[in-house]
């Protein structure tokens, strides 16, 4: 059975050029820069532009991009102190926008309350809420929209890298693609994130708010989002480079070291799974 989230620790998840060394508390990683490819997030959620937002860090360097990117972290009231706050103090400060999306209203973070019931049953319920919430608040301040989990690490400018040979007029999203293997249906994994474009957005946000349209809870919400946003024309995003390396990747670091992947993995990835070697460097 597919578990995106089975286990709260650090899973590097997507991948894209330029990077830093990074060293915080739960996390310790150090991303190289490599030719072809770039190294974009890991997996443990954001902050609003008014009250519920955080000023975005700047950045400096010769390949910076300008483009906005809102993130935003699914998270539940256990854990803002524990994954989230980490989110909020490294990468989640080079967003532009930055939202925490919880079941519960908190200001003093801040996170945003959603009227969803914790629990893996609920995800769905609770990406959809977050996903129309960012449409009917955020949709005109911001071109990409990339949902995370509050243990997911993001090299937000190497995301600007990927993202910037893209219009967000087109009805497109990016992130690793595995498939459902017993319908054949491909879908966007929602471990190591997923980045929809301004045209993705409006049209999940006008389209998916009933369920006839769209299913609006039940768990798996990668999946049933994917579904939703591939019924209305939105097409999933090449995200390998020119050697077939993934750029997002769900399991954590030692999956890929030593070449041992879960059982699931082979059924979902569409792509032979490969080790750190042929993955994080040239």
């Amino acid at each position: 059975m597919y578990t995106p989230t089975s286990q709260r620790r650090l899973r590097a998840r997507v991948l894209v050029r330029k990077s830093k060394d990074f060293t915080a508390n739960n996390y310790s990683w150090i991303f190289t820069e490599s030719n072809e490819a770039r190294h974009i997030t890991t997996h443990r959620n954001s902050v609003d532009i008014t009250s519920s937002t955080v000023k975005p860090e700047k950045t400096d360097g010769p390949k910076s991009v300008h483009i906005r990117i809102l993130c935003w972290i699914m998270t539940c009231p256990n854990n803002l102190h524990l994954f989230a706050i980490h989110v909020k103090n490294t990468w989640g400060k080079r967003c532009d926008i930055l939202l925490f999306m919880s079941s519960k209203q908190d200001k003093d973070f801040p996170a945003i309350g959603l009227d969803t019931q914790e629990g893996r049953d609920h995800l769905t319920a609770k990406a959809m809420q977050a996903w129309r919430y960012v449409y009917e608040h955020y949709r005109d301040k911001a071109d990409w929209f990339l949902k995370a989990d509050d243990d997911t690490y993001v090299i937000v400018e190497n995301l600007k890298y990927l993202l910037k040979d893209y219009i967000t007029s087109e009805p497109i999203f990016f992130g690793q693609s595995l498939v459902e293997p017993d319908i054949k249906q491909p879908f966007n994994s929602g471990g190591p994130g997923y980045v929809l474009s301004k045209e993705a957005l409006i049209r999940l946000g006008t389209k998916g708010n009933s369920s006839e349209a769209c299913k609006q809870d039940g768990h798996f919400e990668d999946v049933n989002v994917s579904k939703c946003l591939l019924k209305f024309g939105v097409k999933i995003g090449n995200t390998l480079d020119k050697q077939h390396r993934t750029k997002f990747h769900h399991l954590p670091i030692d999956n890929y070291l030593f070449g041992k992947y879960p059982t699931w993995y082979y059924k979902y990835n569409t792509k032979t799974p490969r080790k750190v070697t042929h993955i994080l460097v040239n």
